[in-house]
């Protein structure tokens, strides 16, 4: 997207926003500890839905970015299109056009699908499911 850049930020940022995200989500479903299982954390995203969609982009200059979306359920929903299941994960998908706009807001769109196949994937797995439960960033160290 051009003229925004993001650049890495350090342990000791990554560890606030993390904790804080953990307090808001404890509030929410009304947990009383931020460091307990029930407060999911993040996402793994296998590489190769990554590299999917960069050769989706290296094919399309009209890509210009991934947008994440959250979900809940299983996915795929069952065969009446029903959503069960509790899981939390975020499906992906490319987007076209600028961050930039004039008026203030970004003028992107998401891109669903090219020659009929769909460019969404969904094949992420919510923390604490799978999880590195030593990291710095899963729970503040005592």
């Amino acid at each position: 997207m051009s003229g925004i850049t993001y650049n890495p930020i350090s342990l000791k940022e990554a560890e606030k926003v993390t904790e804080a995200w953990r307090m808001f989500y404890a509030n929410i479903i009304e947990e009383s500890d931020p460091n307990s299982p029930k407060v999911f954390r993040g996402f793994t995203i296998p590489i190769s839905d990554l590299q999917n969609l960069v050769k989706i982009a290296d094919g399309n200059p009209e890509i210009t970015g991934v947008r994440a979306y959250i979900a809940k359920g299983d996915c795929p929903p069952n065969g009446d299109g029903e959503v069960a299941g509790d899981k939390i994960h975020i499906v992906l998908l490319p987007i076209t056009g600028d961050a930039e706009s004039t008026s203030g807001a970004p003028k992107t769109r998401d891109l669903y699908e090219k020659d009929g196949k769909s460019l969404i994937y969904d094949f992420t797995t919510p923390c604490p499911e799978l999880c590195d439960f030593n990291s710095k960033l899963y729970k503040k160290e005592e």
